[in-house]
């Protein structure tokens, strides 16, 4: 048995300004913008959370968009302050190999 119980889009813009004391990199601002969807459903009377989300990152060094960060999973509600969380994440970077991880662990809430 299964109710949706609604979606929502949380876009997220964000500017951080990257220093670095060591030989690493040049100091620049890193522009971030991600969009997430998320879709809470009632399945077996257990509140379950679809999501996905993608989030691209831009440098004033290069002008260009350098990196995507694109992530798809679940939640699962255990209790009334805690969560399971299982998610794919995948990194693209301009120039290097392509990561894949999948991220598991409770959301904990007060």
């Amino acid at each position: 048995d299964v109710h949706d119980q609604g979606s929502e889009s949380q876009p997220r813009f964000r500017r951080e300004f990257r220093r670095f004391e060591s030989d690493r990199g040049a100091n620049r601002v890193r522009h971030r913008v991600r969009v997430r969807l998320r879709r809470k459903l009632e399945v077996f009377e257990r509140q379950v959370g679809l999501f996905v989300w993608s989030e691209l990152f831009g440098s004033s060094k290069s002008e260009t968009v350098d990196r995507n960060r694109f992530s798809l999973g679940t939640t699962v509600r255990l209790a009334k302050h805690t969560e399971l969380l299982v998610a794919y994440i995948r990194q693209d970077t301009n120039g290097k190999d392509a990561i894949n991880a999948l991220k598991t662990g409770f959301k904990l809430s007060i």
